[in-house]
């Protein structure tokens, strides 16, 4: 089986890359996915697209120097197209494939500062990147 064609199944895991344009978070993010589609693969339901909206990490530290000591909450972005099947689906909606690597974003909750006190202007950061891993090993999807 073609690893990126895995369906993303509920419980498995996004994981963010640790930079967001110029920010760099202080840990590697990782989040659950929350499948809400009809099907089920065991007794997991199927991811199927709008499902990545609902996934976020929250309380991210992170700098984007000469800011330091922010907090915020990741979110994917973007998926892919090699991450949205173009045939499968579940209730009417498209099933997520693990694919590559998705977009991802940086929402500033507590703006990090400067040495002077000032706080980081930037509300988002973009840029960042992120990957499924799945422990689907056996259900594709095209």
């Amino acid at each position: 089986m073609s690893d990126s064609r895995a369906i993303i199944i509920d419980g498995d895991l996004a994981v963010f890359e640790l930079t967001f344009g110029k920010a760099l978070t202080m840990m590697m993010p990782v989040g659950t996915m929350k499948g809400s589609g009809d099907a089920t693969f065991g007794s997991n339901k199927l991811c199927v697209l709008g499902d990545e909206k609902d996934l976020k990490v929250e309380n991210v530290p992170y700098n984007s120097p000469p800011f330091v000591g922010g907090q915020g909450t990741v979110k994917i972005e973007k998926l892919e197209s090699d991450q949205v099947a173009g045939h499968t689906n579940s209730g009417g909606k498209k099933v997520i494939l693990k694919g590559k690597k998705f977009k991802a974003k940086l929402e500033v909750s507590s703006p990090a500062k400067d040495p002077n006190g000032v706080s980081d202007p930037n509300a988002v950061y973009v840029g960042g990147m992120g990957e499924f891993k799945t422990t689907n090993k056996k259900f594709t999807g095209t």
